[in-house]
């Protein structure tokens, strides 16, 4: 009888080593694991900022469709555009703006990102202000991406 009890101590103790080892790995390896952000939830907030404000609905509203992005006018808007989400995104996120008529695609443009994976695109189209004579609504897209780590 001395010997089981013996034998019976030595085996408790090692399913407390076990079970104190499994504890510990999954401890450690829920710390390994990467948060991911949403950025998709980031986007309309900035959206609606541009929507409410005067001034940006403006710039939006005077954008000339029918001119190239790299008109000076039309790269003078998205430049303060630009600057605006600048603020409002965190470090570490790519962004880009495009601004089209509301029949038309946004596409991404030259700075495509190299990751193909967790681009986020939200759009939303600002129409016209009171003071306007005519009704000439424009698409604001917002594209966000994380930067590659090299």
């Amino acid at each position: 009888m001395v010997n089981r009890k013996g034998f019976i101590k030595i085996v408790e103790a090692s399913i407390a080593i076990l079970v104190i080892f499994a504890v510990i790995i999954i401890l450690v390896s829920r710390d390994n694991i990467k948060k991911t952000e949403d950025l998709s939830k980031t986007i309309p907030p900035i959206l609606e900022e541009i929507a409410v404000s005067n001034n940006l609905r403006s710039e939006v509203l005077n954008y000339d469709v029918s001119k190239n992005e790299n008109d000076p006018v039309n790269s003078a808007i998205i430049t303060r555009l630009k600057d605006f989400v600048g603020k409002r995104v965190r470090a570490g996120i790519n962004y880009d703006i495009k601004i089209c008529k509301t029949d038309e695609l946004c596409p991404i443009g030259e700075n495509y990102p190299l990751n193909k994976d967790g681009i986020y695109a939200v759009e939303r189209i600002i129409s016209s202000d009171l003071d306007r004579d005519e009704f000439s609504p424009r698409k604001v897209k917002i594209f966000l991406w994380k930067s590659l780590k090299l």
